[in-house]
């Protein structure tokens, strides 16, 4: 039992320490490196739609590491079955110098179903574009919220009807 333990320890100690400590940097990735933003802020689970006509464009956030330059970032759209529902652009545009920019979607509130969650596939066209490091694709989720947001005295946020 003793022989054992001490032939443990010793073979632990001549494979455990290694004096090659060489450290090798991943690739740098090429383009602008687009993704979808991560930032439940830019991004949310669902972009509620009040139904109300100046209630119909959703934004979905787009980043870029390189900001050289304007960018057109053509984006693949898909709302399957509801296609009519929506007015989907086939391409977004950073501007020069900017990290941010927004993909729109126009909604037609007015023929949305309550309680019925709709789905808007997103994917960049161009692989050559992303990044390994973000999201290439977003599926926004899309509902009709049609309650009032109700006011207190001081005019703060204070619950929907």
């Amino acid at each position: 039992m003793i022989y054992s333990l001490l032939v443990v320890v010793v073979t632990g100690l001549f494979v455990a320490c290694t004096t090659d400590t060489t450290y090798t940097p991943g690739e740098v990735p090429a383009g602008p490196q687009v993704s979808f933003s991560n930032d439940t802020n830019d991004n949310p689970e669902f972009l509620e739609v009040s139904g109300e006509a100046d209630d119909n464009v959703k934004k979905v956030a787009l980043t870029r590491m390189v900001t050289d330059g304007a960018l057109d970032v053509y984006i693949i759209a898909d709302a399957g079955d509801n296609a009519a529902l929506f007015t989907l652009p086939d391409k977004v545009t950073f501007a020069v110098g900017e990290s941010k920019a927004y993909y729109e979607i126009t909604v037609d509130g007015a023929k949305l179903e309550e309680n019925k969650v709709y789905e808007v596939s997103l994917l960049l066209a161009d692989e050559k574009q992303g990044t390994p490091y973000g999201d290439s694709a977003f599926t926004a989720k899309i509902k009709l919220f049609p309650w009032d947001l109700v006011k207190g005295a001081d005019d703060e946020e204070t619950g929907r009807f």
